[in-house]
């Protein structure tokens, strides 16, 4: 198979691909998959790929891109990457890029927006390899969302770039694990690939990230199932006591 190429010039054009719900059922995209509309003005077929085991976009041009991009004044598709579990964790890397842009040929106009693009791992991790870019045209309305969920971690590369910087959204949760998103870089400073260079960075609008997060620790000798504090954490009182308890200034009067 060279690649899969639709012409959304009617309701068709959407790309479903699953690869079955074991852990050893892999899906590997090594050729180009573009749905952009073949008619000005329409707007472009979504994507959805699902497999039980690992899901990869292969590097190198022609390659395992995803292109949505829309055609004119039209939206770009949506794509949806689905790691079902499959018994084993298994990871989702994106080594390729994702273009869901709006209007990215054609003559675009307000309804030139970008696509959403949402990788669900449910049972692994996700490694975003190469860009990701849901951005509308200049004269579209809305940029369109990144969505990360995994169980695992949520990393990048060096290769990585996440784009929808007029309002697009990034969102990523982890359940299990860890969230970092800093294009590789490990190392604090200013200097090339250390987090702080001001020079790179993803360039999204908003971004809201949710990682494991660990309950406290109850005190020695408290139920781990309970709903309520134990008895000293309830002796801890963050508001004043009540009226009844409080010395007025009549009575600090008569006490002298």
């Amino acid at each position: 198979m060279t690649g899969i190429s639709t012409v959304a010039g009617t309701a068709n054009g959407n790309v479903t691909l699953r690869a079955g719900t074991g852990n050893t059922h892999s899906l590997t995209i090594d050729k180009p998959i573009s749905t952009t509309a073949g008619t000005t003005g329409t707007a472009s077929g979504d994507v959805a790929l699902e497999a039980g085991g690992t899901i990869t976009l292969t590097a190198g041009a022609g390659a395992g891109t995803i292109t949505t991009d829309s055609f004119g004044n039209a939206a770009a598709g949506d794509v949806f990457i689905h790691q079902v579990a499959g018994g084993a964790a298994r990871t989702i890397t994106l080594s390729n890029t994702i273009s869901a842009k709006g209007g990215a040929t054609g003559v675009a106009g307000a309804a030139s927006d970008g696509g959403d693009v949402t990788v669900w791992n449910e049972q692994g991790a996700i490694s975003v390899d190469s860009t990701i870019n849901v951005s509308k045209a200049a004269a579209g309305t809305t940029d369109g969302t990144i969505a990360l969920k995994a169980t695992g971690d949520i990393t990048d590369t060096t290769n990585a770039n996440l784009i929808g910087d007029t309002n697009g959204l990034l969102k990523a949760w982890s359940t299990t694990g860890k969230i970092a998103l800093t294009q590789g870089a490990t190392v604090p400073g200013t200097g090339a690939g250390q987090l702080g260079n001001a020079a790179v960075g993803h360039q999204l609008a908003t971004v809201a990230s949710r990682p494991t997060r660990r309950r406290p620790r109850p005190p020695t000798g408290a139920s781990s199932t309970s709903t309520r504090p134990p008895s000293r954490w309830g002796r801890c009182r963050l508001a004043p006591p009540p009226p009844s308890r409080r010395r007025t200034p009549s009575r600090l009067t008569s006490a002298r």
